[in-house]
């Protein structure tokens, strides 16, 4: 809500990747997900969307006018959104494929981040 949706999803979606890769789950309902909901929870404030701030700024609105006018509307439709994201994906996030990947979870809580070291950064820098 409180920084651009285009950003948030720039920022996040990487990370989204690496984790589901890891844990071996869809990657699709999770990427969806944080698109719809970047982009409704920057519709609630001035600064989540580019429109929001010609809006703002044309009809001289301040950040927490709109906010306590636009919240309450978003928060409804938020809670609607993860409702649907739910019933559409609901085969892909089964509860029963996801106790088969809470070993993945586990060992990712576990790994030794210190073993993990760069040795020649060229390849890095290659891949």
């Amino acid at each position: 809500m409180f920084i651009d949706n285009v950003t948030t999803i720039l920022l996040m979606v990487p990370v989204t990747l690496s984790i589901t890769r890891t844990l071996k789950v869809p990657t699709i309902p999770f990427i969806l997900a944080q698109v719809l909901v970047s982009n409704i929870g920057g519709a609630a404030t001035l600064i989540g969307d580019p429109p929001n701030i010609l809006i703002g700024s044309a009809a001289d609105i301040d950040f927490n006018s709109f906010l306590i006018h636009m919240g309450p509307p978003i928060g409804i439709v938020f809670i609607l959104c993860l409702f649907l994201l739910k019933f559409f994906f609901r085969r892909e996030l089964r509860e029963d494929q996801q106790m088969e990947k809470q070993s993945n979870v586990h060992e990712l809580m576990e790994r030794n981040e210190e073993a993990i070291i760069i040795e020649n950064k060229d390849d890095l820098k290659k891949r």
